[in-house]
């Protein structure tokens, strides 16, 4: 009997002793399951930013480095103080760099985060944004996640990329832009012109025909520059979208094209909208069909933005200008760009006299200046002369309405203002919709033509 309590005993202390080797196990191994499961909790502040707990996940930081910071051996992250919490990091497959940072709740997480930082923007596919353009953080619900999900990204803010007030851009800081050769952009942005290497060697052999034959036409020719961005802008997801260096006729660049997405949110189009007022100032609205153009304009730097505004994007192209009161103004008696031998001279006298704007194609020529106030083209005044002469008898140019209300008046207004009164023309006969007048005055003969929103000016001796 005594044997048999002593076995019975001893089996109550065995298992009380391995009861305590089994909490010391538990202590030292995995930590137990977090109990709380308040995902409101990780989100504070009044603008996106990362959960205390991963914020040490650098995005855009080498992978090594971030699974470090967060004590993580994979992309897979339990959160160590919510319960039903994941964190998904996602590492850009070529860079291995951090690109997003997904948290995952077992809960609708929009309630949650707009009571945190506000109404989001809302794009077409009813994804939920918001961002932090302090931070260049944006957080959003992809439509995959059922709300449950959301995914934390850098982005390019506005004032980040095209800076200040005023018409200095940014991203452009101590580069040549407007007016550099192909070959000093190559030099001076290197490998962000993406598609240089496939671009330019076409271009080039383009100009180069071109400034042999006229025939050889630059009209279909692609006369752009990819600029390759690190960031997406606004609620671009996916590859970031490229910026587009534009390349005139005269083989300069004139004008940057950018693109920023709206998705369809009449509340993100509102918003850049008030951000490129602040950035360029006033603006001079002209709308046509469903088509809105904002134009912000610089006359002592003669630069010009100008954003249309669609129903997904906002596509913003700035560069230099040429007033149309400036080209017609002036004390000269033609254009204000008129040379001494622009009526009279030679293609060569003409080039030594504007070389900056000369350009020759075969046996044409003319002078090639920056667009007019809402122009998407470059003004081209061509320089004419009779076959098998050697001197120019006259030289034209075209200037476009661009759907202003008002413009084509504003054209006549200045003509009259320089030359008086026009006289019916002799040659043509004017229509309600296709009209001819001729000026005579300071030595010129201007014969004017306005049909289909633009003016078509000759002059002459």
């Amino acid at each position: 009997m005594a044997r048999l309590i002593s076995i019975v005993l001893c089996l109550v202390l065995v298992g009380c002793g391995s009861k305590k080797e089994d909490d010391k196990a538990d202590r030292k191994g995995k930590a137990a399951a977090p109990a709380v499961a308040d995902p409101a909790a990780l989100f504070t502040g009044k603008a996106p930013a990362l959960p205390d707990e991963i914020a040490k996940a650098r995005l855009g930081g080498a992978k090594a480095d971030v699974l470090k910071a967060v004590g993580a051996e994979s992309g897979y992250v339990p959160s160590k103080v919510q319960k039903d919490v994941t964190y998904d990091l996602k590492f850009d497959a070529k860079t291995e760099k951090l690109e997003e940072i997904s948290v995952k709740a077992d809960t609708n997480l929009e309630p949650i985060l707009t009571k945190q930082w506000g109404a989001p923007v809302k794009n077409d596919a009813r994804e939920s944004y918001w961002f932090a353009p302090e931070t260049g953080l944006r957080a959003w619900l992809p439509k995959y996640g059922r709300n449950e999900t959301v995914t934390f990204t850098r982005y390019e803010p506005i004032a980040k990329g095209l800076g200040g007030p005023g018409f200095d851009l940014a991203f452009a800081a101590g580069k040549p832009l407007f007016g550099a050769t192909l070959d000093e952009l190559k030099a001076a942005w290197g490998a962000t012109l993406c598609d240089f290497d496939d671009e330019a060697p076409r271009m080039k052999e383009a100009f180069e025909e071109n400034a042999k034959d006229s025939i050889a036409s630059l009209r279909d020719v692609k006369r752009e520059l990819a600029v390759c961005r690190e960031l997406p802008r606004t609620v671009e997801t996916g590859t970031p979208g490229r910026d587009k260096i534009r390349i005139g006729v005269d083989a300069r660049a004139f004008a940057i094209r950018m693109v920023f997405p709206v998705s369809g949110s009449p509340e993100l189009r509102q918003q850049l909208v008030s951000e490129l007022d602040a950035k360029f100032g006033k603006a001079v609205e002209v709308k046509w069909e469903k088509n809105v153009q904002r134009g912000y304009f610089d006359p002592a730097a003669k630069l010009q933005a100008i954003a249309s505004i669609g129903e997904q994007s906002v596509v913003l192209e700035v560069g230099p200008y040429l007033s149309v009161a400036e080209l017609l103004g002036g004390d000269k008696p033609g254009l204000s760009i008129e040379t001494a031998s622009m009526i009279g001279g030679t293609f060569e006298q003409i080039q030594k006299e504007d070389p900056t704007h000369f350009r020759q194609s075969g046996e044409l020529a003319a002078l090639i200046y920056p667009p007019t106030e809402f122009s998407a083209f470059q003004t081209d005044i061509g320089l004419h002369r009779f076959a098998n002469a050697k001197k120019t008898h006259q030289y034209t140019v075209v200037l476009h309405d661009n759907h202003r209300p008002g413009a084509g008046d504003e054209v006549l207004a200045l003509l009259k203002q320089k030359y008086g009164d026009p006289k019916p023309s002799k040659a043509h006969k004017s229509t309600e919709t296709d009209q001819y007048w001729d000026f005579a005055k300071l030595g010129r003969k201007v014969q004017a033509r306005r049909v289909s929103e633009q003016w078509q000016l000759t002059y002459s001796k």
